[in-house]
């Protein structure tokens, strides 16, 4: 973030969908396009305020030399679900030592986005991706986050130039109960018809490339394997859906289930693993029940659309009143409202009314 005459080079820095694995530079051996697990990016510490990892005693802070130097830009880290199920995004707001929330810079905002996948969902529903020919057991995340990056990049933008503080940080966190074991969820989600819970939730691990590799050297390769670290994500309600980060009105007015995960389809094999970084970390979107027929007919334990709204107004209006509450809080923008009010009339249609012509 400085230039060659140690300038403060970056005013503002959003790093996107890193969660808490960080880019192969300066790394013997290293490759900047290489991002999966067991990869040299997963390095303590992942926090950016100190950080003691109990198992190892290191200790350490992302930006302890740019705080000594003086020389530190504002920071938004922004994750979807995607990098909470991957099993590490949580680590960059943890104290590993007492298992709470890790103090935060004055510099810094960690947002999650809730209930999406890596990449912005798109509408209608996809089960087949035509770029990559990759395919989930369910229909792939359909939650459009762009307007919440829009309004963090013009939040950043308003920090750095005129000093106004970006909103609240907006994650899981294990004091409020809303960052849990992935493993705890498997009950509500396994309950879901058609929904198959992944045999074996995805961790971070502690991998040992020897006594200099934060000098930049790898002496050991393979890395020495050890623990895993905690994967931690966000609480869900009875219909699955996630209740920490910032909550689009995909989930505060739902019509669906949304998740960061979405099992191999058996077209494209081992279907007890979720689809990875080379398929996008994706997600999925399961629409609830029409109507309390349809609901009664799958056994689905979700309340029907029918049963929720009393009409499609009704369920636009309250997408308006959700809507207006994030830009008041300052994660949406005002002249992205209307749009995010015509994606939601869209998949009502979608979801409600083609459902019983």
């Amino acid at each position: 973030v400085v230039d060659e005459d140690e300038r403060l080079a970056l005013d503002g820095v959003i790093p996107h969908v890193a969660g808490a694995m960080r880019g192969e530079f300066n790394l013997r051996f290293g490759q900047p396009s290489k991002d999966v697990c067991y990869v040299i990016p997963e390095l303590f510490p992942f926090a950016d305020t100190p950080q003691t990892d109990p198992v190892t005693g290191h200790s350490g802070a992302l930006l302890a030399r740019l705080e000594a130097d003086g020389k530190v830009p504002k920071i938004m880290f922004t994750n979807s679900s995607a990098e909470y199920w991957r099993g590490d995004a949580a680590l960059i707001h943890t104290d590993l030592q007492r298992m709470a929330e890790a103090p935060e810079s004055s510099g810094v905002r960690r947002y999650h986005f809730a209930g999406t996948q890596h990449g912005s969902g798109l509408f209608p529903l996809v089960e087949t991706r035509e770029a990559d020919g990759i395919r989930g057991q369910l229909p792939f995340n359909s939650v459009d986050y762009t307007p919440l990056l829009r309004a963090a990049l013009t939040n950043l933008d308003r920090w750095v130039s005129q000093g106004i503080p970006a909103p609240a940080s907006c994650h899981p966190r294990l004091e409020e109960g809303t960052a849990v074991s992935p493993d705890s969820l498997e009950a509500t989600f396994s309950a879901l018809p058609g929904v198959q819970f992944p045999p074996r939730t995805t961790r971070a691990i502690r991998l040992d490339y020897g006594p200099e590799t934060a000098l930049g050297r790898t002496l050991l390769l393979p890395a020495i394997e050890g623990e895993t670290y905690p994967p931690l994500v966000s609480g869900i309600d009875a219909d699955g859906n996630e209740l920490a980060g910032i909550r689009l009105p995909d989930l505060t007015v739902p019509l669906a289930t949304h998740t960061g995960w979405n099992l191999r389809h058996a077209d494209i094999g081992n279907t007890g693993l979720v689809i990875g970084i080379t398929g996008g970390l994706a997600g999925w979107t399961l629409p609830f029940p029409a109507t309390r027929d349809d609901r009664e007919a799958t056994g689905d334990p979700r309340s029907a659309i029918d049963e929720r709204y009393a009409s499609r107004q009704d369920y636009l209006d309250r997408v308006r009143v959700a809507a207006q509450a994030l830009v008041e809080a300052g994660y949406l923008l005002a002249e992205d409202v209307p749009r995010v009010e015509a994606g939601a009339a869209e998949r009502y249609d979608a979801f409600r009314l083609a459902a019983v012509q």
